[in-house]
């Protein structure tokens, strides 16, 4: 398979597309050693057509206090490790996870599925912001993610990472048309976009249990 690498200076932008010293199958600088920690913010997203979820909240440890919206409604949410609670007219209830398609959410997967993947371009910022982008097959992820092995011809699926000038990921968007395709759950397009930040900020999360 033959990529074609372009080398791009923006004007008014200040940004270049460069490959120089990146090997395109596995070479990245960025670290995930923020989101590890699992103190921060969120606002995750998932579309689907014409279909669109977002999650919006706080991480602090094994917890999390999060708000989903999706075509429907608005939705208060509490996790305590694997247990979700949903707010029903000001009672929490033990419900089911609000998250669709969290195999998507875990770190571990991510980071498996860019090892998996090949580095297509890298974009530096003259803000110190860098921008990695993945190409990685609909057939590598259903291998990954549900030990499903198929043969395939197809499109492949794009993974984004951007950092920040300390080379720390604050955010991560699958594009996978291809692969939810494969699965019929969409007519063209799949975005998941995971975004962080506030990192080691959030002081704690009060369990709304006992109130």
């Amino acid at each position: 398979m033959l990529f074609l690498i372009v080398f791009v200076r923006i004007a008014g932008r200040g940004t270049t597309n460069d490959t120089n010293n990146y090997d395109k199958n596995k070479t990245y600088d960025f670290s995930i050693s923020s989101i590890s920690k699992n103190n921060y913010q969120f606002s995750h997203s998932v579309t689907i057509d014409d279909s669109f979820s977002s999650y919006v909240g706080k991480r602090y440890g094994d917890s999390d206090l999060f708000v989903m919206n999706n075509n429907l409604g608005s939705y208060s949410y509490y996790r305590n490790g694997v247990d979700y609670f949903s707010n029903m007219s000001g009672v929490w209830v033990k419900s089911n996870s609000p998250y669709n398609y969290d195999k998507f959410f875990d770190i571990e997967n991510i980071m498996g599925l860019i090892d998996k993947s090949m580095l297509i371009y890298k974009t530096d910022y003259e803000s110190g912001k860098v921008v990695y982008s993945f190409n990685v097959s609909t057939t590598t992820i259903h291998s990954y993610l549900e030990e499903i092995d198929l043969d395939l011809a197809d499109d492949v699926n794009e993974i984004v990472v951007t950092a920040d000038s300390n080379d720390n990921v604050y955010e991560v968007e699958f594009k996978l048309d291809s692969y939810c395709k494969s699965l019929n759950i969409c007519l063209n397009k799949m975005n998941i976009v995971l975004s962080y930040d506030q990192f080691g900020k959030v002081l704690e999360i009060v369990s709304p249990l006992n109130n």
